[in-house]
């Protein structure tokens, strides 16, 4: 469903990705965990071709690309094969949660509006927002903004979606809404690859986790055996040092001292 080999990425003189090689299996759920500046998002983004590699392939869904000869027609047709649920919501302003999610059914799969309106209203009472069809983003919560961008990444019927962190822009007490609107699209037909830095979700929904630190992928396995049993010892300090930062919080919260 989804391979790249060899993946590359600069910024300067600063190699962000270390010659990825990734492959994911059809329908499989995978979240990717890992310090900040890993080049987790970076990855994310590459797959999208919203950064351009440096080099490497990648092949969504049977269509490749080589990031070496990469043609704006290659990209365009790459990009019709996923898409993208971003940290900051990504909507348009000016437009309805309904016109949010019908926007790329109507402009570029050119889907007739009414079937499109049909779709997206679907949408929308999935992702537990029938009643708010008509608000504008701005009336709308963190929380709710973020499930309007899921039901616009799932309109377009991907072969795969892409979760950049979904819930690392709202409010702890936003962030339950939208883990389980992803809970309830885990396992459908859609492929899914989330960044994230909510372990226990992580733990719970992936078939597989990766662990990336230094643009390299370090270790990877399954749910069990990585959270339980992790062979590398960059994994074990990762893990060690989020497991008692997330106590000293839970604590903090609970005493009443935390910001």
């Amino acid at each position: 469903m989804l391979k790249v080999n060899g993946l590359s990425k600069h910024y300067g003189k600063h190699e962000v990705l270390k010659q990825i090689d990734l492959e994911i299996g059809r329908r499989e759920v995978v979240a990717i965990i890992g310090p900040s500046g890993s080049g987790k998002s970076t990855l994310l983004r590459c797959l999208n071709l919203l950064e351009t590699p440096d080099t490497g392939t990648i092949e969504i869904d049977g269509f490749a690309v080589d990031a070496g000869k990469l043609k704006k027609s290659d990209a365009y047709a790459l990009r019709q094969k996923s898409s993208m649920v971003f940290q900051h919501y990504n909507l348009f302003k000016n437009k309805t949660a309904l016109q949010n999610v019908i926007e790329a059914l109507v402009v570029t799969k050119k889907m007739p509006k009414p079937d499109a309106v049909a779709l997206g209203a679907k949408l929308l009472e999935q992702v537990g927002l029938a009643a708010k069809a008509d608000s504008y983003p701005s009336m709308l919560s963190g929380g709710q903004q973020q499930r309007v961008a899921i039901a616009r990444a799932l309109a377009v019927n991907p072969a795969v979606i892409l979760l950049d962190e979904p819930t690392s822009a709202l409010d702890p007490e936003l962030v339950g809404e939208v883990l389980q609107v992803i809970r309830s699209i885990v396992h459908t037909d859609t492929t899914m690859l989330i960044v994230t830095h909510e372990m226990a979700f992580a733990r719970e929904i992936a078939d597989r986790v990766i662990f990336m630190a230094d643009g390299s992928i370090v270790e990877q396995g399954n749910p069990q055996q990585l959270f339980g049993s992790p062979q590398q010892e960059r994994t074990r300090r990762f893990l060690s040092s989020f497991l008692s930062s997330s106590s000293l919080e839970r604590k903090e919260q609970h005493d009443g001292t935390g910001s």
